[in-house]
């Protein structure tokens, strides 16, 4: 399968002097062939974040009143930026 290639953020160019055959100098490239790689950086250390959340009953309903924290979600364990690289390896990639 082909996939699109976007801008390289990084071109190296690579040189050979010597023949690996007979050791004779090369001289002058005759072209330069262009090879892309996809990959991603090595994974980074998981931060792990713990919300301590009070909890209060309500002295005039009873209901229990859980305090909330904007960058602690309501439901799951995965943080907005773990989703969001998850969501680009699947449909980026």
């Amino acid at each position: 399968a082909t996939r699109i290639h976007g801008e390289p953020d990084e071109i190296i160019h690579f040189s050979a002097d010597k023949c690996p055959s007979c050791n004779n100098p090369l001289g002058s490239p005759v072209r330069t062939e262009k090879k892309t790689i996809l990959d991603i950086p090595p994974p980074q250390k998981v931060k792990v974040t713990e919300y301590d959340l009070d909890v209060y009953k309500c002295s005039n309903c009873g209901i229990e009143v859980r305090a909330k924290h904007r960058d602690c979600p309501q439901t799951g364990d995965m943080g907005i930026y773990l989703l969001n690289y998850i969501t680009m390896l699947k449909y980026n990639l």
